[in-house]
């Protein structure tokens, strides 16, 4: 019994064998002989059609959907004519938004920013290694605030870092009292800048996402560029930054 199962078997395997080779070249099959109960050619098979609208059934199967959220996407840009000059009259109906060629399925929101709120994070090097350039930092940052900020829509915060943050400022639009942060600041330690760049982010300008209003956020660091003591890397600052 076992001797029949195992050469149907090997004949089984050797004809499957023959007609894979047979149809990767190309060739037909020999036909039968004429006196064989089959046709020498039959139609290839109809798919079962529905009895309702007369269409094959497998066009009646849907495949799988997932759905699942995503962050929506800001777009920032700038507009100018031939000879550098700002243009800020601009409608949504004057741009096409493109993504690989094709159209976002929807817009959220368009608005022009230079009218939007300002919320702003001083970030201050006091690091060891800028002790000489201290005090022209924290006359920069002073000046930058008197310039940029407009106390009845802006904010701005003043953090000092050398290894650890030391938040001197917190969110307000009063520029004395962002001047006398900044002036609280003293130098000395090592250097932790991408360690500071991520807890602004974190702790700082995320937050200021969470009001209902838009607002425009930025951070201005001033530092000489150099880390020694840092537990994240620069792109664990970078990806907070776009986060928040």
């Amino acid at each position: 019994m076992s001797k029949g199962i195992s050469a149907t078997f090997l004949s089984l395997l050797f004809f499957l064998s023959a007609f894979s080779s047979l149809f990767a070249l190309g060739q037909a099959a020999p036909a039968p002989p004429a006196n064989a109960s089959q046709p020498a050619a039959t139609a290839p098979a109809q798919p079962p059609q529905n009895p309702q609208n007369g269409q094959p059934a497998g066009d009646q199967q849907q495949g799988y959907t997932i759905t699942r959220q995503v962050n929506e996407v800001d777009l920032v840009f700038a507009v100018t004519d031939k000879h550098g000059r700002f243009i800020s009259d601009l409608k949504q109906s004057d741009f096409a938004l493109l993504d690989d060629r094709k159209a976002p399925e929807r817009v959220y929101s368009f608005s022009q920013q230079t009218n939007l709120p300002l919320r702003v994070g001083i970030v201050i090097d006091t690091s060891t290694s800028i002790r000489t350039r201290f005090q022209f930092e924290q006359q920069a940052s002073t000046e930058f605030l008197l310039q940029i900020l407009k106390p009845r829509s802006d904010k701005a915060f003043v953090m000092g870092f050398d290894v650890t943050p030391d938040y001197k400022q917190d969110w307000t639009n009063n520029l004395d009292a962002l001047t006398v942060g900044i002036n609280a600041l003293r130098p000395g330690g090592g250097t932790a800048l991408f360690d500071a760049v991520y807890s602004a982010c974190r702790d700082k300008l995320l937050d200021a996402s969470r009001g209902q209003e838009p607002v425009r956020k930025a951070m201005v660091l001033i530092s000489d560029g150099d880390d020694n003591q840092s537990h994240a890397y620069l792109d664990d600052a970078i990806k907070e930054c776009q986060r928040a």
